[in-house]
């Protein structure tokens, strides 16, 4: 059954930053640029905060789009959900779309806004000096989009959402599991649970158990800096390209393939520590491939720990580490400092067996990532063709219906 659709301006489709009237000195829930993850349908607040000055102004189901470079290039868009009072505010660089009563679905804008086709009119409208470039609105305002009726709007963001649902179900296990694998390592080598009173000795660093012992850190890992590779492709040209590790890799994002010949690469199950930058000290486990220059994988040269156990005990540094950067542009992390804690080194039986626990949860962690790139692949190649009718829910009324049934 052909089904029409009507050529509008998209500012006629939605409403472009409308007006919210918040009051200065009262406390909103604030979204900023950080908060927004490439490619993650949803973004929530992560704090509260008095409004003190100009920035963008939200409610639930808004949809947030980064204007400035290389945010926008890097697909800083989300939409908002799960605000604790009416309104929010946030960054100046996002521009606020909302979806109009009786004309545009929400979840149907937020898959537009998407689209190659928008995202490449603001990137083209860019003005300003290098690296603090903007997207005009009133480029935006004029774009011609090609819509359908709300019905077949709500079926195809139906559809899409859920992708998106899995993703973020995935998402959250992950958190719940790397909460417990912190859980794991607190309770085994902070309080030791699993031993009784008298089966402790005095140390430098407190009582520890009977057998076990201190050292620096120093004696049992390397590290061993990342670089920037020589060639990087969309796609692997040839068996030598693997993923490239980044910053934003550990947030979801892509960042194309390396070369691996003369590149540091890392393996599944090797730390990976932020070194220079805001985020110094951050450290991750479980992402293969060409590590980026400002990044330091981690190899223990000691038999007596493992590489799970060198990633938990940093993990709970991470704090320590950031806030005692050196340099003073660039913050880097510091090395000497690192190399410098004392370390709890446990008996092997013990180490076996935490590193064989923890080996299994972060694999479940690794498939849930895999999982979710095959999710978002499957996602951004529908979008086109269902934003453009190229591919068509046939009786989109029938599909709402079931949906419905099934919920």
């Amino acid at each position: 059954m052909e089904r029409k659709w009507r050529i509008i301006k998209l500012n006629e489709f939605a409403s472009i930053n409308p007006q919210i009237s918040l009051e200065r000195g009262i406390k909103y829930p604030t979204i900023y640029m950080k908060d927004v993850k490439p490619g993650f349908r949803w973004v929530e607040p992560n704090n509260i905060k008095k409004l003190k000055s100009s920035g963008s102004k939200f409610q639930d189901k808004d949809i947030l789009f980064a204007r400035i470079t290389p945010c926008l290039e890097n697909g800083k868009i989300a939409q908002v959900k799960n605000l604790t009072t009416e309104c929010g505010f946030g960054s100046t660089e996002f521009f606020v779309f909302r979806a109009k009563n009786g004309i545009s679905d929400s979840s149907y804008l937020y898959y537009l806004l998407l689209t190659r086709k928008i995202r490449k009119i603001a990137e083209k409208s860019m003005l300003g000096t290098s690296g603090r470039q903007r997207a005009q609105i009133s480029v935006l305002k004029n774009i011609d989009i090609s819509v359908p009726d709300l019905n077949t709007q709500k079926a195809i963001g139906k559809l899409l959402t859920i992708l998106d649902q899995k993703i973020e179900l995935n998402s959250k296990i992950n958190k719940k599991l790397e909460e417990l694998i912190s859980l794991i390592f607190y309770s085994q080598f902070t309080v030791f649970m699993q031993f009784k009173e008298e089966d402790f000795i005095e140390s430098k660093v407190g009582k520890i158990p009977k057998g076990w012992r201190i050292e620096k850190l120093v004696n049992h890992i390397k590290f061993i800096k990342g670089k920037k590779p020589k060639s990087i492709t969309a796609e692997p040209i040839n068996n030598n390209y693997i993923p490239q590790i980044l910053i934003s890799t550990f947030e979801g994002g892509s960042n194309g393939y390396a070369d691996k010949n003369n590149s540091i690469v890392s393996e599944l199950f090797d730390p990976i520590m932020v070194m220079d930058g805001a985020s110094s000290g951050r450290i991750e486990i479980g992402f293969c491939g060409v590590i980026g220059s400002t990044l330091a994988m981690i190899q223990s040269i000691s038999e007596e720990i493992s590489l799970f156990y060198i990633y938990c005990f940093l993990k709970q540094k991470e704090e320590i580490i950031n806030k005692n950067t050196t340099g003073t542009a660039i913050p880097h992390a510091n090395k000497n400092l690192i190399y410098d804690f004392d370390i709890i080194i446990p008996s092997m039986d013990i180490m076996e067996k935490f590193s064989n626990d923890i080996e299994n949860i972060v694999k479940k962690i690794v498939s849930n990532r895999k999982e979710n790139k095959i999710l978002l692949k499957l996602r951004d190649l529908l979008i086109p063709y269902l934003i453009s009718g190229e591919l068509l829910i046939l009786n989109p009324n029938k599909f709402l219906e079931d949906m419905e049934i099934e919920a």
